[in-house]
């Protein structure tokens, strides 16, 4: 496991539990499958400004020129891929939550009303 990923993890159930008090369980397949790939959009629009201020970055450390600004972009854009990516992961438990046999009573997920990954 490396450095983040037990926080990564707490923050993908953290993402989870928010979405479950603001938004009901998905009715269908269909609608979590939706959910899930805008938000996986979300992470590709992120990801192509990403490559481009990157590229723009590239550009300028060849021609020698201080590019600062550029890594100030690329910092913040990537913290959002990763916001968007986490919620991305939290969608699919949400999805499984949702779907699978017995769904709705999320026991699998369910600790004293706060959702947990399952043991």
């Amino acid at each position: 496991m490396n450095a983040v990923e037990k926080d990564v993890n707490e923050l993908v159930f953290k993402e989870l539990n928010d979405a479950n008090t603001k938004f009901p369980l998905f009715p269908s397949a269909h609608h979590g499958y939706a959910v899930i790939k805008e938000e996986i959009e979300e992470v590709m629009d992120g990801m192509n400004l990403l490559l481009e201020v990157f590229a723009n970055a590239w550009a300028g450390i060849k021609k020698d020129e201080p590019v600062f600004e550029q890594m100030k972009i690329i910092r913040e854009v990537a913290k959002n891929v990763a916001i968007e990516s986490i919620q991305v992961a939290a969608m699919c438990d949400k999805y499984d939550m949702s779907l699978q046999e017995g769904a709705g009573n999320a026991s699998q997920y369910a600790d004293n009303d706060t959702l947990k990954p399952a043991t």
